[in-house]
């Protein structure tokens, strides 16, 4: 797993594949299973902030718009003009489009101490 430490302190783990398996809210802890490693590792947790994992709508996974080597299922899109690479009357803006963006952080990354 990768540890990304802040400069408020704060630290988030994560690693691709990954998922929370089980949560002990009474202990605080959580366990994270890397399935391309097959590992599970327990963490001790102040603040749980889990994001799911993403993809595009189903009705998109399942029509031919979506790009075939992507298992998110998102449209196939030039990053430049968000214009489909095969359909050129079709444009992708927001979550269904396969680009990179900034990803959020978590809210309690904003928060002052």
């Amino acid at each position: 797993m990768n540890s990304n430490a802040s400069p408020r302190g704060t630290a988030s783990k994560f690693a691709k594949n990954s998922e929370v398996t089980p949560v002990d809210p009474d202990d605080r802890s959580v366990t994270i299973t890397d399935n391309a490693h097959q590992t599970a590792e327990e963490l001790a947790y102040d603040l749980l902030h889990v994001v799911p994992r993403q993809s595009a709508p189903d009705w998109i996974k399942a029509s031919p718009i979506s790009d075939p080597d992507n298992p998110g299922g998102y449209v196939q899109i030039d990053k430049n003009t968000m214009r489909h690479t095969r359909f050129g009357n079709i444009f992708a803006l927001e979550m269904p489009g396969r680009h990179r963006t900034q990803k959020p952080a978590p809210p309690s990354a904003s928060k002052h101490p």
